[in-house]
C-alpha cells in the first residue's frame, strides 16, 4: 500500500470546483432537452438512409 501524501487543494482548484458544483443543475438541464432531439434527428437520418437503400431512385430525385 503506498504511503504517499496528497497536497491540500489550492483556492484555485476550490473555486473551480464550486463553479461546477453550482452549474451541474443547467448542465444537467441542457443535456435532458437535447439529448432527446438530437437522438430523434440521428433516428431519422438512419431511417433515411435505410430507405434509400432500399429504394436508389428516391435518393437521386432528392439530391436535384
Amino acid at each position: 500500500m503506498s504511503t504517499a501524501s496528497t497536497a491540500p487543494p489550492t483556492q484555485n482548484s476550490r473555486l473551480k470546483n464550486i463553479g461546477l458544483f453550482l452549474a451541474s443543475p443547467f448542465i444537467g438541464l441542457i443535456y435532458a432537452v437535447l439529448l432527446p432531439g438530437k437522438l430523434f434527428q440521428l433516428a431519422m437520418a438512419d431511417m433515411k438512409a435505410e430507405s434509400n437503400k432500399k429504394d436508389p431512385s428516391v435518393s437521386k430525385e432528392t439530391h436535384k
